[in-house]
């Protein structure tokens, strides 16, 4: 595909237009909204009570040994037991193996991806820009991704909540089935229902947690006991 055509066909998931309208120079002059150091998207915060409990430093391992298997786009063989032939150079291969968007890294994309299927039960990666609209297109280029969380489930759509890097905060967006890739953790029924195994240690742990810390905080929690009644304004200043 010729380059001006490539330009002309270009989509973005959030804007549905090429990021490259902007003139180079008002990239320095205005660089678009700003986050705290806290609000970046590759920095994952857990729900559900799950920050406060020490089940994240489990997750945490089980996301840096995944992130650390290596996903490559290849081609396979099918006339032969479907044996590896070679690693394609494209940029799916790109997002895999380098860099997935302008602020995760391979590494970060999925190891944000299992963090997310642990806390929510399910995660998804979704196309960021591409080279035509997925919407209207069975096949595109997809040269950035994101992690993201399905929100609501149509017949042959959802609902996505994902960064929306130019403005900088969470954003929801619809999107084809078919052009989103979901992923659900193999154990929900033991992780992320409201009864589960899991569940229930977390809040047991975090029971645990909130009583050592009043025990170490100095404090005393004491019941006294009059040996008369405290009905009226006296006998109450006089207790």
């Amino acid at each position: 595909m010729a380059l001006g055509e490539r330009w002309k066909r270009a989509w973005d998931a959030f804007r549905n237009k090429d990021p490259s309208e902007q003139p180079v120079d008002d990239w320095y002059e205005n660089p678009g909204p700003a986050s705290w150091s806290g609000g970046r998207s590759t920095y994952f915060r857990f729900t559900r009570g799950n920050e406060r409990s020490i089940v994240t430093s489990i997750y945490n391992r089980i996301a840096v040994d995944v992130a650390s298997t290596d996903i490559e786009h290849i081609r396979m063989d099918m006339n032969d037991n479907e044996r590896y032939l070679e690693t394609i150079n494209s940029p799916l291969n790109r997002i895999l193996t380098k860099d997935a968007n302008a602020d995760q890294t391979a590494f970060s994309l999925k190891k944000d991806l299992v963090l997310t299927m642990f806390d929510v039960g399910h995660a998804c990666v979704f196309p960021e820009k591409t080279d035509r609209d997925p919407r209207l297109f069975d096949t595109f280029t997809m040269y950035t991704a994101r992690v993201g969380r399905v929100t609501d489930w149509y017949p042959s759509m959802v609902r996505i909540e994902g960064w929306n890097q130019s403005a900088q905060r969470t954003e929801e967006i619809i999107l084809p089935k078919r052009a989103v890739a979901i992923v659900e953790n193999p154990f929900y029924s033991v992780m992320n229902e409201p009864n589960s195994t899991l569940q229930r240690l977390i809040r047991k742990l975090n029971t645990l947690d909130a009583i050592d810390e009043q025990s170490g905080s100095g404090k005393l929690d004491m019941i006294l006991q009059m040996p008369y009644t405290i009905k009226s304004q006296t006998q109450e200043q006089r207790a």
